[in-house]
C-alpha cells in the first residue's frame, strides 16, 4: 500500500514539474499581465438601475449583472482601437466615479501620496458615448476633483485653493486665491482631521449644483514638524504642520461660495477657535447645510443647520457624555425632513 501511494506521488511530482518546465514566465507575466496576482474585484460601483455593477480591471470598466453575476458589456476600455489616438497615452486608471446621468466617468491616475490618505492625481474624462479621454487639466495633479451633481461641471483642489471647471467649455475658475502651503488650506483638511476624523475631502457641492460649501483651515500659528524622508544616499527633510496633544490646532472656518453671483459666505460656527467641526454634509434642501461641532475634550456635539442665503445657523440638537463621543461615519438626511444619525440609531427632525 505505502509504495503505491510513494509511486503515485512520485507520477504527482515528476507530471507536475515537466508541466512547469514547459511553460515560459516572462516579466510581462509578473509585472504586466497580472499572472501571478491575487483574483479579486476592485472599486465596484452599483449603478443607477439597481440591476447592475461595474469593476475596474485593467484593461477597462466591466459591467456585470446582479441577477447572473455575469459580464454585460464593457464600459470603458483603456486598450482598445474604441480609445483612437489617446490609448497610447493612457496610464493606468487607479480608481473612478460615474456622473449622476451615468454618461461621463472620472478616471483617476498617477496617485502621489502626501499623507496616509491624500494625495495628488491626474484626472481624465471619458465620454461614454464618444468613447473619448480627455485631461481634466494641464496646469498640475488635482486633489478630490468631484462631479457636480449636474454632471456639467468638477471641482477640485491644487495648491490648497479650490477650482471649478466647467466641462462644456473647458473654463478653469479659481474661487480661493489665499491658499499656501504651511499656512492656509481651502478644500481639503489638516493633518488632524485627516488621520483623526478620517476626512480628506474638504468641498462639497450643493444638490442644485449652485454652491460649494467649503473648509478653510489656518494652520500658521500650529507648529512645524520635520520629519527625515529616507530612499536617496542623504535623507531629506520634511517640514509639515503637527500639531501634539494640548498645542495649537488649526483654526477652522466653514464657508460657502454661490457660483451664480460669484460671492463667498463665511459661516458663524462659533468664537472658540478651539473646536472641531468633524463633519459637514448638504441636506436634501439644497439652501440648508448641516454641520457637526464638538468641543476639544470630544465629549459634547451639536448638529447645527446653516441657511445657505443668510448665513443664520440654528442648533438642532445637542449631545454630551461623561467621557467622548465617537463621530457618525454616516448620517442621512430622509426625504421626509428626518436626520437619522446611524451610530446610535437616532430620528431627528430637521424642523
Amino acid at each position: 500500500m505505502k509504495k503505491n501511494i510513494l509511486c503515485l506521488l512520485a507520477i504527482m511530482i515528476f507530471g507536475c514539474t515537466h508541466s512547469i518546465a514547459q511553460k515560459n514566465i516572462t516579466l510581462e507575466d509578473i509585472w504586466l499581465n497580472g499572472t501571478f496576482s491575487a483574483k479579486g474585484i476592485s472599486e465596484i460601483r452599483s449603478m443607477n438601475d439597481g440591476e447592475h455593477y461595474c469593476i475596474l480591471k485593467r484593461t477597462g470598466i466591466e459591467k456585470y449583472a446582479y441577477k447572473t453575476g455575469k459580464k454585460v458589456e464593457d464600459v470603458c476600455l483603456f486598450k482598445s482601437s474604441d480609445n483612437g489616438k489617446n490609448e497610447k497615452n493612457m496610464p493606468r486608471i487607479e480608481s473612478y466615479t460615474f456622473d449622476s446621468n451615468e454618461k461621463q466617468i472620472l478616471l483617476s491616475s498617477e496617485f502621489e501620496p502626501i499623507y496616509r490618505h491624500s494625495g495628488i492625481s491626474n484626472y481624465y474624462i471619458y465620454n461614454i458615448k464618444n468613447k473619448t479621454f480627455e485631461l481634466i487639466s494641464h496646469n498640475g495633479k488635482q486633489r478630490l476633483t468631484t462631479f457636480s451633481p449636474d454632471g456639467t461641471m468638477v471641482a477640485f483642489v491644487r495648491d490648497n485653493n479650490i477650482y471649478i471647471m466647467d466641462l462644456a467649455t473647458k473654463e478653469e475658475k479659481q474661487i480661493t486665491f489665499d491658499g499656501k502651503i504651511n499656512s492656509i488650506i481651502n478644500g481639503t483638511t489638516d493633518w488632524v482631521y485627516e488621520e483623526e476624523f478620517g476626512i480628506t475631502q474638504g468641498f462639497y457641492w450643493s444638490p442644485d449644483s449652485k454652491k460649494i460649501a467649503f473648509y478653510r483651515f489656518d494652520e500658521s500659528h500650529v507648529k512645524e514638524y520635520t520629519m527625515q524622508m529616507w530612499g536617496n544616499l542623504y535623507p531629506d527633510n520634511y517640514i509639515f504642520k503637527y500639531p501634539k496633544a494640548g498645542e495649537t490646532n488649526s483654526i477652522v472656518d466653514v464657508l460657502i461660495y454661490d457660483l451664480p453671483s460669484q460671492k463667498t459666505m463665511k459661516l458663524d460656527i462659533g468664537s472658540q477657535n478651539d473646536q472641531y467641526i468633524p463633519r459637514i454634509k448638504w441636506t436634501r434642501d439644497a439652501n440648508t447645510l448641516a454641520l457637526m461641532r464638538m468641543n476639544r475634550h470630544q465629549n459634547n456635539m451639536e448638529l447645527l443647520l446653516a441657511n445657505a442665503t443668510t448665513g443664520q445657523i440654528s442648533t438642532m440638537h445637542t449631545e454630551t457624555d461623561k467621557a467622548y463621543i465617537d463621530v457618525p461615519d454616516t448620517w442621512i438626511f430622509l426625504a421626509d425632513g428626518k436626520y437619522r444619525r446611524l451610530a446610535s440609531q437616532k430620528f431627528l427632525h430637521l424642523t
